[in-house]
């Protein structure tokens, strides 16, 4: 009886160890799919910073709701708009514009064309 309790205790405590490694796994792989999460939203604001760049040609520039409308008449923006997750083409172009310029003033600036493209992709809250 006494050898019998004796290996359950041992078998209780590797058991433990077990467990416990599994758990200190588990909360790294945690951190890990946070930090690549971040990583994701630096590169997506970066390719946007990009894509509005070559829409103004100046990345602290304005863009006016008649040059995004050309812009998106271009297959070329469409795709690269596409490639990070935002579907556009001329069609829904003056909604995705009003629903980005956040003060209505017929603009958008850098920190809108950000904000308005993650929140339609569903990058941010």
């Amino acid at each position: 009886l006494y050898v019998a309790f004796a290996v359950l205790c041992v078998l209780n405590i590797v058991t433990g160890v077990f467990v416990d490694k599994a758990n200190s796994i588990t909360g790294r792989d945690a951190d890990n799919m946070i930090n690549e999460q971040m990583m994701k939203q630096k590169i997506l604001t970066q390719d946007l910073r990009k894509i509005f760049g070559q829409m103004t040609g100046d990345g602290n520039a304005k863009l006016t709701r008649q040059a995004f409308l050309e812009f998106a008449q271009q297959e070329k923006v469409q795709a690269y708009l596409g490639s990070v997750g935002l579907r556009l083409h001329y069609g829904n172009a003056k909604a995705v514009f009003s629903l980005i310029d956040e003060d209505d003033d017929g603009e958008i600036t850098l920190e809108e064309f950000e904000r308005g493209c993650m929140q339609l992709i569903g990058g941010a809250t």
